[in-house]
């Protein structure tokens, strides 16, 4: 199993914006934090960029078969992945919202959990720091 926890964060909202994620596993266990390309970029859209990169990733070691798990504080991410909430297709992030729909096709054994924002800490703190290479 991989167990991925994942989080964008901008500042200030919109603004510049960073992801966190991290891997744990038998197979993959290390962190990523990386500045987003955009100055005016929003929370919602960073943490689909973070979710999608987590999962390009997986995608990319060959992993995508293994049982994963993606952890995020986004409600709003995990609620519309989960088909259980609406995605404004005018809105502003509804091209990365695509992308991840896309993705997750390719992960047979993929569940998709929301946790309280205390339990996302690391990915958190990976994020915000990325934005702080902005600046």
């Amino acid at each position: 199993m991989i167990r991925v926890w994942v989080d964008g964060s901008c500042r200030p909202n919109p603004g510049k914006g960073g992801i966190g994620i991290v891997f744990e596993g038998d197979k993959m266990s290390y962190t990523i934090s990386e500045k987003c390309p955009g100055n005016r970029l929003f929370s919602n859209e960073c943490e689909y960029l973070a979710f999608n990169w987590a999962l390009s990733e997986i995608l990319g070691y060959g992993f995508n078969n293994e049982e994963i798990e993606v952890l995020s504080d986004s409600e709003m991410l995990v609620l519309q992945m989960l088909g259980e909430k609406e995605v404004d297709k005018g809105g502003k992030y509804v091209s990365v919202y695509l992308e991840a729909k896309e993705l997750i096709k390719h992960f047979p054994n993929l569940t998709i959990e929301h946790i309280p924002r205390e339990q996302n800490a690391e990915a958190n703190l990976l994020a915000s720091g990325a934005i702080r290479v902005w600046h």
